[in-house]
């Protein structure tokens, strides 16, 4: 569904929630730890929904991670926060065989986020708010997609999304034209199958021509 001027406006305030405990400290990256999105600027990341700190009534319900040249993420978590904003190039990133193996056991795994270059929150143009639709990802769709849409249509890409935890612990991930997959043309005589890599290059090309 699209989101409304005021509520966008809402979200995209950094928060860190008083009532909330700080992240919980990994192991494998002890390093880690709660920081506002903008600290990050100019970066390029990879983003997911953190829900050991939403289960256990943490700050950090957005993890953050290094991004590859590819969109993918890379490594240990460097960061957590509640609230953040990415710009081109974006990309949204799952694992089929994951959602079909977190469909058939129901244990969560890490297998879909969204990547791309962190940009302010500060700096909104009013006038774009209205553009903004909200995707969601469901393991049994194994896709990101826009709730409105009924036949749940995968993202690949966007001009740019914002991903929004709220005290409560309600993740909101919001993207502004999004690019479908049958946005991408294909050409004559396409191999039979193409890879989320050939799509994303068709991607990135057709955002380069605008």
């Amino acid at each position: 569904m699209k989101i409304s001027k005021s509520a966008l406006l809402q979200m995209i305030r950094e928060a860190y929630y008083e009532s909330l405990k700080p992240p919980r400290v990994v192991p494998t990256a002890p390093e880690a730890a709660y920081i506002e999105g903008d600290e990050l600027v100019g970066q390029r990341v990879w983003v997911h929904t953190n829900r050991t700190n939403r289960n256990e009534g943490r700050n950090g319900m957005v993890g953050i991670y290094k991004s590859g040249p590819r969109g993918t993420r890379v490594g240990s978590p460097i960061a957590y926060t509640n609230v953040i904003r990415l710009g081109p190039p974006v990309r949204f990133q799952t694992s089929e065989s994951g959602a079909k193996q977190i469909v058939k056991t129901g244990k969560r795994t890490l297998i879909a986020g969204a990547s791309g270059v962190v940009a302010s929150t500060d700096e909104v143009d009013p006038a774009t708010l209205s553009e903004y639709e909200e995707a969601s990802f469901h393991p049994a769709v194994g896709h990101f997609f826009r709730v409105t849409d009924p036949e749940q249509e995968e993202i690949l890409s966007g001009e740019e999304i914002y991903f929004h935890a709220s005290e409560a612990g309600d993740w909101k991930l919001m993207v502004r034209g999004p690019v479908l997959a049958s946005d991408i043309a294909v050409q004559d005589d396409p191999p039979q199958e193409l890879s989320k890599d050939d799509l994303m290059s068709m991607v990135n090309e057709i955002i380069e021509d605008e």
